[in-house]
C-alpha cells in the first residue's frame, strides 16, 4: 500500500531467516532496501524472524498483495529479479487472452486444436510442488501431454491468474488458496481453479481429466449378413 508520510509500505510474514535493517529485497516486480520495520504493535524493530508480521519501508514502488518476498544479496541482483518480473507481467497482458475451463479444453481437443492439458501449479512448500510436478508427468500422456507452465510455492494470485489465462492452463492450488484479487480475476476471465489437500486425489482427478479429453475409441463388430 501507499502511506502518505512514509511512501510504499509492505506487510511482510517472515517464513524462514530473518530480515534486517539494510536487507535488499524482491517483492514481486519491485524491490528497495529495508530502510524501517514496524511490528503488528506500532513499534520499530530492527528485525524480523519466522512468523513475525512486520511493516517493511524501504519499496520503491507497492508491490501487489500476496506477491513473493525475498532477500537478495545485491542491489544489482535484486533490479534483475524485478525487471525479468516486470517483463514477464508485460508478457501477460499483452498475450491474446484465453479463456481456460475444462469446457473449452474438451472443445479444443475434440477440434483438434490442442493435445496438451496446461497446468498452473500452486503449492505450500517445494517438496509439495516437486511431488506434485513428478506425479503429473508420470500420468499416461499417448494421446494428451501434460505441461506445467508455471509452478511455484505460495497462494495463487493475480499474476498466477493472468499466467493462466494467457495460455489457457488449469489452476491447481495444494494446500493453498487464492487471494481475493485473483478470485475476482478468475470469475471475471473465467479460468478454473483447482484445490487439493491430498496429493493422490489431485493425480486421481488428473488422471481423469486426461481420460475425458482422450479422443473416444470407435470400435465396428461383425454381426453377420442380414439376408
Amino acid at each position: 500500500r501507499m502511506d502518505l508520510g512514509r511512501g510504499p509500505v509492505a506487510t511482510v510474514l517472515v517464513q524462514r531467516g530473518t530480515l534486517k535493517i539494510g536487507d535488499i529485497f524482491v517483492a514481486g516486480s519491485e524491490w528497495g532496501r529495508v530502510r524501517a520495520m514496524v511490528n503488528d504493535r506500532g513499534g520499530n524493530i530492527k528485525e524480523a524472524g519466522p512468523s513475525v508480521p512486520a511493516e517493511v519501508i524501504g519499496l520503491n514502488a507497492a508491490p501487489n498483495a500476496g506477491d513473493d518476498f525475498v532477500v537478495v544479496e545485491v542491489e544489482a541482483r535484486a533490479r534483475e529479479i524485478a525487471e525479468f518480473r516486470e517483463n514477464k507481467k508485460r508478457a501477460i497482458r499483452t498475450a491474446v487472452s484465453s479463456q481456460s475451463t475444462l469446457e473449452e479444453l474438451f472443445s479444443a481437443i475434440q477440434t483438434g486444436k490442442s493435445k496438451v492439458l496446461q497446468l498452473l501449479v500452486k503449492a505450500d512448500v517445494q517438496g509439495s510442488v516437486e511431488a506434485i510436478v513428478g506425479l503429473l508427468e508420470k500420468l499416461p500422456q499417448d494421446e494428451v501431454k501434460v505441461k506445467i507452465v508455471h509452478q511455484a510455492v505460495g497462494g495463487i494470485n493475480e499474476s498466477d491468474i493472468q499466467l493462466a489465462n494467457a495460455s489457457g492452463a488449469l489452476v491447481v492450488g495444494f494446500n493453498v488458496r487464492a487471494n481475493k484479487q485473483a478470485r475476482n480475476l478468475a470469475e471475471l476471465e473465467k479460468t478454473e481453479i483447482r484445490y487439493y489437500s491430498v496429493i493422490y486425489d489431485l493425480a486421481d482427478d488428473m488422471k481423469g481429466v486426461l481420460i475425458g479429453l482422450m479422443t473416444p475409441e470407435i470400435r465396428e463388430s461383425f454381426l453377420g449378413n442380414a439376408e
